[in-house]
């Protein structure tokens, strides 16, 4: 078990909005000195062409609800996924 101080979690959604202050962020975590991050290329980023019903996207948000609340009471904070229909794409 690690104390809560000894890790960072991030959305992804910010170090693709902001990779520079989002880099920034996880340098001050380590201790590090701010450095000019400037991307050229963005890696692994998520361009879906899959879609999904509707229905069943809002049932896996209800079933993983539970979680999702347990997640953002223990960070303190919440996520891009959290909000409602995110990211749902019609069927």
């Amino acid at each position: 078990m690690y104390r809560r101080n000894r890790v960072l979690v991030l959305d992804s959604a910010n170090l693709f909005a902001d990779t520079a202050a989002t880099c920034n962020r996880v340098f001050d975590y380590m201790g590090l000195e701010d450095f000019d991050v400037e991307p050229s290329k963005v890696y692994n980023r998520g361009f879906y062409q899959e879609k999904i019903d509707l229905r069943v996207a809002d049932w896996l948000r209800e079933h993983y609800r539970p979680y999702d609340e347990m997640l953002e009471e223990l960070l303190g904070q919440s996520f891009g996924w959290m909000a409602p229909r995110v990211r749902a794409l019609a069927a």
